[in-house]
C-alpha cells in the first residue's frame, strides 16, 4: 500500500504508506415483494483493492417479517456476492435496510465486532411490499461509501490459509443454516449457531435475520 510524496531538494518521489480504499455496491437497489410473503435476491459487488466484510443490519421493526442469508460473510475485491432476503407475510409498506461493512483484516472474525475504530461503510436499500403480485422494476445499483482501513485497532494478523479457513466456515454455516430451514429442521425466527445477537447503532444484528 504506497503513496507517493515530493521531497526536496530535486522533488524526488518517495513511497510510503497509504490504506487503499474498497466500498461496496447492491443490485439492484430497489425491489418489490407481495405483502403474502416472497423473497428477494441482490447482488454485493466489492470495488477497490481490499477485502471487505459485511453485517446485515435489522432494526427492531424487521425482525418478525425478514429472514436473510447470509447475514454476514467476506467480499474479495472485484467479487460479487448473492444475498437472499425472504420475507413472510406482512403488512403492505416499504422497508429500508441496512448492510454495513469494514476493511476486513488479517485473522478478524465477523461473529466478533466490528474492529475498533473502523471506518463503517453502509449500504440503505428498499424493498416494497405490496398488494398483489409485485412489479418488475429496472435494475439500480446503490454505492456504499468508500473506506479505507485507517483507524483500525487491528494487532492480530494471521498467514493466508487461516484467513481463507475462516471465511470457508463463515460461509459453511450459513450454507447449512439455509439447508435446514429450507427442510423444516429450523425455525426462521431462531438464532444460529454462531451466537448471540449483538446491538450496533441502534440496530440489532440476528443470524437469520427473524
Amino acid at each position: 500500500r504506497l503513496r507517493w510524496s515530493l521531497r526536496s531538494p530535486g522533488c524526488r518521489r518517495q513511497l510510503s504508506l497509504l490504506e487503499m480504499p474498497a466500498k461496496l455496491t447492491i443490485t439492484p437497489a430497489v425491489m418489490q415483494v407481495s405483502a403474502k410473503g416472497g423473497t428477494t435476491k441482490h447482488r454485493l459487488k466489492c470495488v477497490g483493492d481490499q477485502r471487505v466484510v459485511f453485517k446485515v443490519k435489522l432494526k427492531a421493526k424487521y425482525y418478525k417479517f425478514y429472514k436473510v442469508w447470509p447475514v454476514m460473510g467476506f467480499i474479495q475485491p472485484g467479487a460479487t456476492r448473492e444475498i437472499t432476503f425472504t420475507r413472510k407475510p406482512g403488512r403492505i409498506g416499504k422497508d429500508y435496510l441496512v448492510i454495513q461493512y469494514i476493511i476486513a483484516p488479517s485473522g478478524y472474525d465477523p461473529r466478533e465486532p466490528f474492529v475498533k475504530g473502523a471506518q463503517i461503510g453502509k449500504l440503505i436499500f428498499k424493498i416494497e411490499a405490496v398488494e398483489g403480485d409485485p412489479m418488475h422494476i429496472e435494475e439500480t445499483t446503490y454505492r456504499g461509501d468508500v473506506i479505507t482501513d485507517a483507524g483500525q485497532d487491528w494487532k492480530r494478523a494471521v498467514n493466508r490459509d487461516e484467513d481463507e479457513r475462516i471465511e470457508r466456515e463463515i460461509a459453511a454455516q450459513y450454507d447449512q443454516l439455509r439447508a435446514d430451514v429450507d427442510q423444516g429442521n429450523l425455525d426462521i425466527g431462531a438464532e444460529t449457531p454462531t451466537g448471540r445477537s449483538q446491538e450496533s447503532e441502534g440496530a440489532k444484528e440476528w443470524n437469520v435475520g427473524g
